[in-house]
C-alpha cells in the first residue's frame, strides 16, 4: 500500500481517497460512513467535517494505481 497522504494532500490532489476512520473523499466532497442499527446497508452521507480540516484526520489513501503527483513520488 501506498505511504499515506494528509488531507491536504488529498485536496490538492482532488481525486478519490479513503480513510480507515469510514471517511472517503469524492468529487471535492468528504463522506462519512454510516451503518443504520440492525441494517446491513453500508451508507455514506456528507460530512459535517467537510470544512473543517484541522479535524479530519490524516492517513488517507488513494487507489493503488493512481498516478497523481504524491502517489508517483
Amino acid at each position: 500500500m501506498a505511504a499515506p497522504l494528509t488531507f491536504a494532500q488529498v485536496k490538492q490532489a482532488k481525486t478519490f481517497a479513503w480513510n480507515a476512520n469510514g471517511y472517503l473523499y469524492v468529487d471535492g466532497r468528504v463522506l462519512v460512513h454510516i451503518q443504520p442499527v440492525n441494517d446491513p446497508t453500508h451508507l455514506f452521507r456528507v460530512s459535517s467535517l467537510r470544512d473543517s480540516d484541522e479535524v479530519l484526520p490524516d492517513e488517507w489513501y488513494h487507489l493503488p494505481d493512481c498516478t497523481c503527483a504524491f502517489c508517483r513520488g
